[in-house]
């Protein structure tokens, strides 16, 4: 028997990126509960949905040939496509390599 919960249910999130003198926008869905997730460890950490993409920018390997002048939408994009990631993909890094870090941070005190 098929389970009418609302896991189907997706919401959206858009994220707004500076590329040089222009906006990029980044707009996906996830299931309601990844929403929730996602949004829960952004707002523990004082983050913004760029916020997360930086974060996997900043902890995820970068092209070595990437201009250091290219906008953060350009820099983003290599380096989501340098290691084969969605945008998605890109927050579901974040936020797990995040919670990992509060993990450890809770072992230690």
């Amino acid at each position: 028997m098929a389970d009418d919960s609302d896991s189907t249910e997706r919401k959206s999130i858009n994220i707004e990126i500076p590329d040089g003198d222009d906006t990029s926008y980044v707009s996906l869905k996830v299931p309601a509960d990844q929403y929730d997730e996602f949004t829960r460890v952004k707002n523990d950490q004082g983050l913004t949905w760029r916020g997360l993409l930086v974060h996997a920018y900043r902890n995820l390997e970068a092209p070595g040939d990437l201009d250091p002048d290219a906008g953060q939408h350009s820099k983003l994009n290599a380096l989501r496509k340098r290691n084969g990631l969605t945008w998605k993909g890109m927050l579901l890094f974040a936020v797990r390599d995040l919670k990992e870090q509060m993990r450890k941070g809770e072992s230690h005190e």
